[in-house]
């Protein structure tokens, strides 16, 4: 245990002290929300059971798919479609533009066998049975359930336990990410040869956006309420058009700084409804993509190329205006509601897949590197605990000498040291390595300039007990962990 429980409850409490109110949108990334279940049996009693059964096979198949990279579901079971829980190779269909894909793609296709199929080194492939499903569960959540005397359905929200989730995969040696990306406003606008429609009600591609739950992904989404104030701010052709100051004014008022428009394009075409679904990235208050870094001059001192005083965030930089992901999908007249539920899934699938890549957890490679954490007070000290604490790719910290302004870590973590940079970051953390000075430094964003400055004035490797810190262990001997 890197930590101890009662210090754990003490970051948790600061942390949900200071964390901005945006970030209070993400949710749960081990919570499958409101899976549609039915059953039939003999009694209400196994109606019911066999039910929740299934329900649950399809929230781990969700799930598993959630957390890991596109490449590597062929190692997982096929449990969504109801084919026996070992995993059977199933890939997605890739050649075809029009082939759907969504979490139940599964479903339509037959079953292919894994023999003489080429396993990458060291996966394994998952098998689970309905028990060991079970005992991943940590608990679930029931709505809108109507029974009969041999009939059961409703919908319901499965939790699974995190450990026991990353400990499957760790077995299975697969890489998997469970880092949420600040989330994004999306405004579903709807297109046919006749119409343009954004907050009417008989919008039915926003219907389909707001039945999605999204809030739980990796990349996490929320659909505005469509209310008097949306209708004022921005209209379907100024958010096609990315009017800025349309955008800027419902981003100001979801306290968001992200926001998507998911242009869908309805043809109809020799009886078939074809949709077209762009992605675009309209708003954002990140800086673009090609933007160069400008010096930035501190108390008369140009900082150097090498220590920008400008902190990369944490996600990838995208200018406005560029489509993040594409798809086309079509199906028979007439069945509109579940061609636009494939394609929302299909292109939620490519938008989370370069974050997910960017944030996967490998566990067969540990590394370890010696941090500072620079703070002003008591309160950003707790900050940067609590997000070392949340990160999941860090194993352990040390602490080695502490003072009232600084802290001297040993940080041991998994995978690429860009993770964790990016995990941190989510805490709005800057991450840095000072020039020559083998140390890495931790921040509050708004912190790092001053503290660069300070580098680049008098660069110094900081010093165990005495000096600038002062040791402080928490058991004779040994160096305080927490």
């Amino acid at each position: 245990m890197k930590i101890t429980h009662a210090v754990a409850a003490l970051a948790a409490l600061s942390l949900a002290a200071i964390t901005p109110a945006r970030a209070e949108i993400a949710r749960d990334v081990f919570t499958v929300v409101k899976v549609p279940v039915r059953g039939e049996g003999s009694d209400a009693t196994q109606a019911k059971r066999l039910a929740q059964s299934q329900g649950r096979r399809v929230a781990v198949d969700r799930l598993l798919r959630r957390l890991t990279p596109k490449e590597d579901w062929e190692y997982l079971p096929t449990l969504a479609a109801g084919r026996p829980a070992p995993a059977s190779g199933l890939r997605a269909p890739s050649d075809d533009p029009l082939s759907p894909l969504a979490d139940d793609y599964l479903s339509q296709l037959s079953l292919q066998s894994i023999i003489g199929a080429e396993a990458r080194p060291q996966r394994t492939y998952i098998a689970l049975t309905d028990r060991e499903m079970e005992a991943l569960e940590s608990g679930i959540e029931i709505f809108n359930e109507k029974n009969s005397a041999t009939t059961y359905s409703a919908q319901i929200s499965y939790s699974f336990k995190p450990s026991a989730v990353r400990k499957l995969l760790r077995d299975a040696q697969l890489p998997y990410s469970e880092v949420q990306a600040r989330a994004a406003l999306v405004l579903p606008v709807f297109q046919t040869p006749q119409t343009l429609m954004l907050w009417e009600p008989e919008n039915p591609w926003a219907m389909a956006w707001r039945a999605r739950p999204l809030l739980n992904e990796l990349t996490p989404m929320l659909t505005p309420l469509g209310d008097l104030e949306d209708i004022t701010d921005i209209n379907p052709r100024q958010a096609l058009a990315l009017n800025q100051d349309a955008l800027s004014r419902i981003a100001e008022r979801y306290n968001i700084g992200h926001i998507l428009v998911a242009h869908g394009r309805l043809l109809r075409v020799d009886g078939q409804d074809r949709l077209q679904v762009r992605l675009i990235n309209a708003y954002n208050d990140l800086p673009p993509a090609d933007a160069a870094v400008e010096e930035a001059v501190i108390d008369g001192m140009a900082s150097t190329a090498s220590t920008p005083v400008f902190v990369q965030p944490a996600e990838r930089q995208v200018n406005v205006g560029e489509v993040l992901e594409e798809t086309w999908m079509r199906a028979e007249a007439g069945g509109f509601a579940a061609l636009a539920e494939s394609s929302i899934d299909g292109v939620l699938a490519g938008y989370g897949e370069e974050w997910k890549q960017r944030t996967l957890i490998d566990h067969s490679a540990a590394k370890t590197i010696v941090a500072t954490a620079h703070f002003r007070n008591a309160k950003e000290w707790m900050r940067i605990r609590s997000a070392l604490i949340a990160a999941p790719i860090v194993e352990a910290v040390q602490v080695q000498a502490l003072s009232r302004d600084g802290a001297y870590m040993s940080l041991r973590y998994l995978g690429e040291t860009e993770q964790l940079r990016v995990a941190l970051e989510q805490n709005s953390l800057g991450f840095w390595s000072q020039s020559g000075a083998g140390v890495w430094n931790i921040a509050a964003v708004d912190l790092v300039g001053e503290v660069k400055a300070r580098q680049l004035r008098a660069p110094q490797r900081p010093k165990r007990g005495g000096g600038w810190f002062r040791s402080e262990n928490t058991s004779p001997g040994a160096a305080s962990s927490f």
